[in-house]
């Protein structure tokens, strides 16, 4: 499917998702559930948001409770909130985190102030999620996502959001050389309810133990200790899924790592069979490790066909995006292809700011 078709339905898609909250004067929140044939689906859910904690958000519909477990969430909507948070959303989700955080900026005070203390912890995770990632894709100081982040963490430790601002603080961390405060981080992700956040922060912790080539039994357990949580629970859903991908790339890493590449390959494979193709995330990180593992392999025409791949179909997931242009600048030269090179740097610099000749000097 061409990049702008895919863009334009997944764009479209999801304003109508983060949007489609009737007149009505009543919370929603959007989860991700199997249907009746398993297939996952979206569903938005109105009421009134009684309580909410890092494990759940408890609805009233009608006088009747339901209890959603945090990872199953896609969103949430207040009755009396900011008009703008809605685009704020989708601009998040879209990886356009700086006009998220313009938005944000145009919110008077005197509108937070009339709104329930729920929203004003609403904004303060979308500006804290925002300026996060956007550190973490390179457009802004590393150091000052960190702060943003760590703010909210320890502002915010009953939000349905903080297990996800953990592990963004954790790989901000992971990115700034201090690899002990990354585990920490990660390690409090196996302190939550669920088991896919359990499973999510074993993950984290194996993608931290690859970066260091002595470790790497370390990681191969770390990765098979998560799909052993997933299966020990039965967990099953959209997200459970997600999250068994993910450990078979931190598995796939460490076949590469073994110099077992065909095996690698076949396990990426494997991943890609099971990930539904509108599953921008998860498929941005299956075709950036493979691109790692053919660049490992000597493959670096192969490895250029996968990079590519992420900047075309996957532009929303914005930092392995920028991963997959960082990799194709010295891809391109190296298959003598200089001025594709020289393409992806303006791209950087231009679009993401992103400056490659000036971070070497």
């Amino acid at each position: 499917m061409p990049k702008t078709t895919l863009a334009l339905r997944f764009g479209a898609a999801l304003l109508a998702a983060v949007c489609a909250v009737p007149a009505a004067r009543a919370d929603a929140v959007r989860v991700l559930a199997p249907n009746a044939d398993g297939t996952p689906e979206e569903t938005t859910l109105e009421g009134k948001i009684a309580s909410v904690s890092a494990d759940e958000i408890v609805l009233d519909v009608d006088g009747q409770t339901r209890t959603l477990a945090a990872a199953s969430v896609l969103g949430t909507q207040y009755d009396d909130e900011p008009i703008a948070l809605a685009a704020v959303r989708a601009d998040l989700e879209l990886g356009k985190y700086e006009d998220a955080l313009a938005k944000l900026a145009e919110i008077s005070a005197a509108d937070v102030r009339s709104a329930r203390a729920a929203v004003a912890a609403e904004i303060e995770s979308l500006r804290a999620l925002a300026t996060g990632r956007l550190a973490l894709a390179g457009s802004e100081k590393l150091a000052t996502g960190g702060r943003a982040v760590l703010a909210f963490v320890q502002k915010s430790p009953t939000h349905w959001r903080h297990y996800e601002a953990v592990e963004l603080l954790g790989e901000i961390f992971a990115k700034t050389g201090k690899p002990a405060d990354a585990e920490k981080q990660f390690a409090a992700l196996e302190q939550a309810a669920s088991p896919t956040v359990r499973a999510r922060g074993k993950i984290a912790r194996g993608t931290l133990a690859l970066a260091d080539a002595a470790r790497l039994a370390d990681a191969e357990k770390l990765f098979a200790d998560a799909i052993a949580e997933l299966d020990a629970a039965s967990a099953a859903g959209a997200e459970t899924n997600a999250v068994r991908v993910l450990a078979q790339i931190g598995a796939a890493r460490v076949l590469a790592g073994q110099k077992r590449f065909d095996d690698a390959e076949k396990t990426l494979d494997d991943a890609i069979a099971a990930t539904p193709r509108d599953a921008i995330a998860t498929n941005a990180a299956i075709y950036v490790a493979q691109g790692e593992i053919r660049v490992a392999a000597g493959r670096p025409r192969d490895a250029i066909v996968s990079y590519v791949r992420v900047e075309l179909l996957y532009p929303s997931a914005r930092a392995r995006r920028v991963e997959a242009l960082k990799a194709l600048v010295p891809l391109w030269t190296q298959t003598g292809r200089p001025d594709r090179a020289d393409d992806v740097r303006r791209t950087l610099k231009e679009r993401f700011k992103i400056d490659l000749d000036a971070a070497s000097k």
